[in-house]
Order: structure tokens, then C-alpha cells, then sequence
């Protein structure tokens, strides 16, 4: 076999060879030795990188695109998010100078047509540090943005009924029992239920659970052992009672 290429027996004495590394090795008494470097060149400056300047074009809002109460943040009239460039933008800029938010979306997975759009915000102190990130929805970006509420009211509701049209001109300010109407689920749709008194006979019907606990609770309380008049948690073990059709403080409790 041939001697490898670079080995010190075939080169001769005083070859000089540079590394990967950028260090040198001079060939001795067949053996690469390590060389010094100067002393004069053991503290040279290290060359400070240069400042980089972002040169972004600037921020000209059209008319149909506001700020938010999110400093950097800003929404259109349909529903649209944006942000200011940070440093080291690596997003295309529009031409109004802004980051479009592509939005993401919200709520259970079964049912895509009742998932909302919503995008990351990121709030900052005044020095520019970062504090926490916080989840918005559109819709209520727009509706804080374009939107007056003259009675502080808690919730935004699309008046379509359609939670993909985030336009201005479909939403509104309203309470949570208005955001809840026609909603159909286990929450929202109240229970049957047919109450008999054991020990005096009288019988009880009704579709609300929970106020008839509250007319009754003096009765309620008469019976119990613990001294917790708590409506809710009344309400939760009469309404197990109801599954298994069961007594519960001497009142048989019916579907």
C-alpha cells in the first residue's frame, strides 16, 4: 500500500502545512509540530460586526385599516390582522408597510364551521421587552377597532349568525345571554324533571332544576345532615338522583 498523502515521511523537513482550523504545523525530525504564534499577534482586536440598519418602508394606513388598543397591532374593517415589522423581519411586508397575520383557528375541532379566527398578540413593556402573548379573535379585534359601545356590554356577536363574516357591519355589542340564544347543547337546554315528596305526597314539575332549589331550600335544609346550602352542588346530587330515578332527602326525583 502507498503512504498516505500529507504523512511526514514524505514531505520533506521544514514543510509548512495550514489546517481546517486555520492553525499551521512545520514538518521536524519527521513529525508535525505545532508553531507558535507571535506574541504580538496574541491580542489583536477582534473586529466588532457591523451594525445592521433595517430600512423598512413606512407605515401609511389606508383608510379602512385602524390600530388596535395592542400597541403594533392593527385590524381592517373585514377582519384582517397586521402588525408592525419587528427587527430581522423575515415575513413579507405589504405595501402599507405591515405583516399580515395569517390567522389561526379556534374552538373544537368536530365542528370546523363553529371555529373563529384568532391571532397571537404580543405585549411589551415600555422598553420593548416582552411581557406575555395573549390570544385574540378577529371579530373582537374588529369590534373594539370599528365598533362603539356606547353600554360596555362584554361580547361580540355576529348578527348573521355567521362566524366567518368579521365585517364591521355584522357585528355588535350585546350581553351573554343574547350571544347564547339558539344555542343547542347539554348547558343551554333545560331538564324536565317531576319531584315527589315522600313522606307528604305533594308532587312538583318543571323544566328548571335549579329555582325550584331555590323556593325549596328551606325544605332542602330541613332534611339534610350537612348545613351546606350551596344551589349548585344541591342541584348536582338531586340531578345524579334524577339519572338513577332514586330518593334523595325523603323527594323521589323523576326524568
Amino acid at each position: 500500500m502507498g503512504k498516505k498523502v500529507g504523512s511526514p515521511s514524505i514531505l520533506p523537513e521544514g514543510t509548512i502545512r495550514t489546517r481546517s482550523n486555520g492553525t499551521q504545523q512545520i514538518k521536524k525530525d519527521g513529525k508535525w509540530v505545532h508553531v507558535k504564534k507571535p506574541r504580538e499577534e496574541w491580542n489583536r482586536p477582534i473586529p466588532k460586526p457591523k451594525k445592521v440598519v433595517y430600512n423598512y418602508p413606512p407605515i401609511q394606513l389606508p383608510s379602512h385599516i385602524k390600530e388596535t388598543q395592542y400597541e403594533g397591532y392593527y385590524i381592517s374593517e373585514n377582519g384582517d390582522a397586521y402588525r408592525k415589522p419587528v427587527k430581522g423581519e423575515r415575513m413579507p411586508i405589504n405595501e402599507s408597510g405591515l405583516v399580515y397575520l395569517k390567522p389561526g383557528k379556534r374552538g373544537h375541532k368536530k365542528y370546523p364551521e363553529k371555529q373563529y379566527d384568532s391571532v397571537n398578540v404580543t405585549i411589551r413593556d415600555k422598553d420593548g421587552k416582552f411581557v406575555k402573548q395573549v390570544k385574540k379573535y378577529n371579530h373582537q379585534l374588529v369590534a373594539e377597532t370599528h365598533c362603539e359601545n356606547p353600554n360596555n356590554y362584554t361580547e361580540v356577536l355576529h348578527i348573521d349568525e355567521n362566524c366567518k363574516n368579521n365585517h364591521y357591519t355584522n357585528l355588535k355589542w350585546g350581553t351573554h345571554i343574547e350571544n347564547m340564544h339558539g344555542v343547542v347543547s347539554p348547558c343551554t337546554v333545560t331538564k324536565s324533571y317531576k319531584i315527589t315528596d315522600v313522606q307528604t305526597g305533594q308532587v312538583w314539575t318543571g323544566h328548571n332544576m335549579s329555582n325550584w332549589v331555590r323556593e325549596n331550600l328551606d325544605l332542602i335544609m330541613s332534611r339534610k345532615r350537612s348545613s351546606n346550602a350551596n344551589v349548585r352542588d344541591i342541584c348536582r346530587k338531586m340531578s345524579s338522583y334524577r339519572t338513577r330515578g332514586k330518593e334523595c332527602w325523603g323527594l323521589k326525583i323523576e326524568k
